[in-house]
């Protein structure tokens, strides 16, 4: 299969993007996507949800005398307050890492399938294809690459990125969510 792709791309004159614009691309994107989700959510928290991010944030930071609290070998505990502060600041984090996840996936999928390509991969210029038709990717393979891509970059990281390694062991430089959704980034085509 690997070689079958491998002819198929040299055949019909395309070139296989390299790793440094493969991996300024998906830094383009994840900070376009961190400023995103910072200006979507700065804008949606209440006074009170950035108040308790601020009160569980100091006292993940605090020492145990400003905490008013008791050290034994394995814990700190907090006051009735602070522990409420702490777990409402606690669960506002994870909705918002919940919140970028989705926003990441969503990002990369409708680009992936509207363009074949992410704002990153169109600075770059470098696209998205599908490794047998050599077309945008269909509907599914692009949601496959987004799912993959997402699992690997956000939810598995830093362990994620170990899936990139791939590319330096094929001839058709296809990482792991490329061969997921039979995908292959090439330099422009679009």
């Amino acid at each position: 299969m690997e070689e079958q792709i491998y002819e198929n791309i040299i055949r019909n004159e395309l070139k296989f993007a390299s790793f440094t614009k493969r991996a300024v691309a998906s830094v383009i994107d994840f900070v376009l996507m961190l400023v995103v989700l910072f200006v979507l959510i700065s804008t949606s928290l209440t006074d009170e949800q950035v108040e308790s991010i601020s009160l569980a944030l100091d006292a993940i930071n605090a020492t145990p005398n400003e905490l008013d609290s008791t050290l034994t070998p394995s814990k700190i505990t907090l006051n009735e307050s602070q522990a409420t502060a702490f777990m409402q600041g606690v669960k506002v984090l994870s909705n918002m890492s919940l919140y970028f996840i989705g926003v990441y996936f969503f990002y990369i999928f409708i680009f992936t399938y509207l363009y074949g390509s992410s704002i990153g991969k169109f600075v770059c210029k470098i696209s998205i294809i599908d490794a047998n038709t050599l077309l945008k990717p269909s509907f599914f393979s692009s949601f496959q690459r987004a799912f993959i891509k997402t699992l690997l970059d956000i939810v598995m990281f830093p362990f994620g990125f170990l899936g990139y390694g791939f590319y330096f062991y094929q001839k058709t430089k296809r990482v792991l969510n490329d061969r997921a959704s039979k995908t292959v980034v090439v330099e422009n085509v679009f």
